[in-house]
């Protein structure tokens, strides 16, 4: 199930040619990046679920990841502020709307499902990510991407077909 998410992910973002010129080395190194600290939300957040509520881990998480934000922004000087009044309350919708709500929701997830489980069922945002901007910003969805996009949905069923056994012959789900 991993191999094929990770190989589906491969095929969604990379339709252009993996190893060509148009590839962004920064967004590889901030996509690694992104892949890594979501991980370990995934880990430590498991773990600190066994004694928090899932308000204050997520809160924590969202303090100690805004304070790293603002440090390399600032450090990197790549800290964007200067935004009309609009844009600002269209961040403000977005972070507290949909931001907030997926991650509040993948906490609570979190206590019912192995953080390994959850990690690989996650790489559906980025099917939807690329399903999204074909429906609403007019981009282009290629073959390949399709066959990605496959690729992550059976390795997201695939990851849960063994609980789903296990449920329906009433044993115990590893949580």
């Amino acid at each position: 199930a991993l191999v094929a998410c990770l190989m589906g992910i491969i095929l969604l973002v990379a339709h252009k040619g993996m190893w060509t010129s148009h590839i962004n080395r920064m967004g590889i190194l901030y996509g690694l990046g992104a892949g890594f600290f979501s991980a370990l939300y995934s880990l430590f957040g498991k773990r600190a679920l066994a004694r928090y509520q899932p308000a204050t881990v997520l809160f924590y998480a969202l303090l100690f990841g805004s304070l790293f934000f603002l440090l390399w922004g600032t450090a990197t000087g790549s800290l964007q502020t200067k935004f009309t009044p609009r844009t600002w309350f269209w961040l403000f919708v977005l972070a507290a709307g949909p931001g907030l709500t997926g991650y509040f929701l993948y906490t609570l997830g979190l206590q019912h499902v192995e953080a390994s489980r959850a990690g690989v069922v996650a790489t559906v945002e980025v099917l939807a990510a690329v399903l999204g901007a074909y429906l609403f910003f007019d981009e282009r969805l290629s073959p390949r991407q399709a066959l990605g996009g496959a690729l992550v949905l059976s390795g997201a069923i695939g990851i849960q077909w063994e609980a789903i056994k296990l449920k329906k012959k009433g044993g115990e789900v590893p949580a």
